[in-house]
């Protein structure tokens, strides 16, 4: 569900940065400190959502450690806080400064995978969509990641936090305050960009990890044990239930995924038939999109979808995608310009869809594949 292995391997140098840096109250050394950093600059440049993980992690560890021990004061609590803080700015400025410099030697150009989208829409507006899309996602019940659990588990942990605080006159208002931390960093990529809540594994590990401290602050809070085994109980069959989620989302990919290989070599065949072998001479442009659904598919994010339905609204449409999974199958086609994709889009209109025969023009080196259901009706 990650969608890359290099995502997971981000996540990981993550967890042993925060490891290393230690737990409240223990020593640390200067170069188990370096140590650490060094693996969360590392960290940060594979995927930049994970400082919101890491910030999320050390919020995490300070709450666990207040459910078993409490801080003396707000002032030590806020000393252990701003460290970790220091030390995850101080890692994220050095991925900064460091992918900078290796732009600038490398030429590479700008990114634009993802941007916010405050002062580039009007504010009423994006504030609006923003609150659309927080009640879509995280007020309403919603499939297949049920991420409204959390605003849920929120609520109840707040609420049960202060109420056994006012029951037994001790309210622990430092965890109440981790509780709301923890949620807005839940939020903050939709915060952040206004439009989107990111895509769906920038949300992780941050969600799982909130769920499972509200969770088990419930369980601690409980004062009765047979009311502790059912909420026990209930963590669990939601717990089960995300597992089947899981199964199912990837048996999703699986199965879309087997369907786009024979599709792409079906494609690639009918080149071959059209007497073109030598593909890194020629553009091979995708107009169109196609989906591989089945009885068995589950929608979520990018799970379910394609490379021939995904970024269709980028100035090459889906071609970026489509030329990387082809050349991940062996067959290396030339990469295609926004020029390409126009002048193709014009060419379709006049095309079948394909397998149809006319499904496929050769202009040049440049191969035109309509998908558009363009057909003419006689």
């Amino acid at each position: 569900m990650l969608q890359s292995v290099e995502v997971m391997i981000g996540f990981n140098l993550m967890f042993v940065g925060m490891i290393a840096l230690g737990m409240p109250g223990n020593k640390v050394s200067p170069k188990r400190l370096i140590f650490g950093m060094l693996f969360l600059t590392a960290s940060f440049s594979i995927y930049h959502s994970i400082v919101i993980g890491a910030s999320t992690l050390a919020i995490i560890i300070l709450h666990l450690h207040e459910l078993n021990k409490p801080f003396a004061t707000f002032s030590v609590y806020f000393r252990h806080l701003v460290r970790y803080i220091a030390l995850i700015l101080s890692s994220l400025l050095t991925y900064v400064a460091l992918d900078q410099i290796i732009k600038y030697f490398a030429h590479a150009p700008k990114n634009s995978y993802i941007q916010t989208a405050w002062g580039h829409m009007d504010t009423s507006l994006l504030m609006q969509i923003a609150l659309a899309k927080f009640k879509q996602f995280f007020i309403f019940p919603n499939q297949p990641f049920e991420l409204s659990v959390v605003t849920y588990l929120a609520v109840v942990t707040f609420a049960l936090v202060l109420i056994m605080g006012l029951i037994r006159k001790q309210i622990r208002w430092t965890i109440l305050l981790d509780i709301i931390a923890e949620y807005i960093l839940v939020l903050s990529l939709l915060i952040l960009l206004g439009n989107m809540i990111g895509p769906i594994r920038s949300l992780t590990p941050t969600v799982p990890l909130v769920m499972i401290v509200y969770s088990l602050t419930v369980m601690t809070m409980m004062p009765n044990k047979r009311l502790l085994l059912v909420v026990g109980m209930s963590f669990s069959i939601f717990a089960l239930m995300l597992s089947k989620t899981t199964s199912d989302l990837e048996q999703s990919f699986i199965i879309s995924y087997e369907n786009e290989v024979k599709f792409s070599d079906k494609i690639v065949t009918s080149v071959q038939e059209l007497g073109i072998n030598n593909f890194d001479q020629y553009r091979l442009v995708i107009v169109g999109e196609k989906r591989f659904n089945s009885p068995l598919t589950e929608m979520g994010e990018m799970i379910g979808n394609t490379h021939y339905n995904w970024d269709l609204d980028s100035p090459t449409g889906s071609n970026r995608r489509v030329t990387n999974f082809l050349s991940s199958q062996g067959y290396k086609f030339a990469t295609v310009s926004p020029t390409d994709y126009r002048k193709a889009q014009r060419i379709s209109l006049k095309m079948k869809t394909f397998p149809a025969k006319g499904g496929i023009k050769i202009l040049g080196k440049m191969i035109v594949v309509n998908l558009k259901n363009t057909d003419i009706v006689n």
